[in-house]
């Protein structure tokens, strides 16, 4: 059994990540995306494709990734209002590389891509399972 340790500790008042690894090196980070990515890239994990499934540190990681990452694949399973979120057009506008997009929702996936240019291809993926978890009272 391989044990490895590794101390973080987060500065509430400055947003600080502080970051020892199993070498003891301690590093600092101005937010999770950077840790996260530090972390992947210093392990030698392969992050040629990325999966994520929300517009927050999973995306931004993958944006920090940068050059390591070859194709990015965001799986949206939210509702879309009445507009695609920010993040999601920063996608589709081009500016997160290579990244594809699949709705799990049908009314999502049909609300997005009344809303997005017939350029960029989205695709409606579903479930693995028929039916949607229904809450037990």
């Amino acid at each position: 059994m391989i044990m490895v340790l590794f101390f973080l500790t987060e500065n509430y008042k400055t947003k600080t990540l502080i970051y020892q690894n199993p070498n003891g090196n301690i590093q600092m980070f101005e937010n999770w995306p950077a840790l996260v990515s530090y972390i992947l890239i210093d392990g030698n994990f392969d992050v040629k494709k990325v999966l994520f499934n929300n517009l927050n540190i999973s995306f931004f990681t993958s944006l920090q990734l940068g050059h390591h990452v070859e194709e990015k694949y965001l799986v949206w399973q939210e509702l879309i209002n009445d507009k695609i979120p920010g993040n999601m057009d920063f996608i589709i506008n081009g500016h997160a590389g290579k990244t594809k997009i699949g709705f799990t929702n049908y009314e999502s996936y049909i609300q997005a891509k009344s809303q997005i240019e017939p350029k960029y291809e989205i695709k409606y993926l579903g479930y693995v399972y028929p039916f949607t978890r229904r809450k037990k009272l």
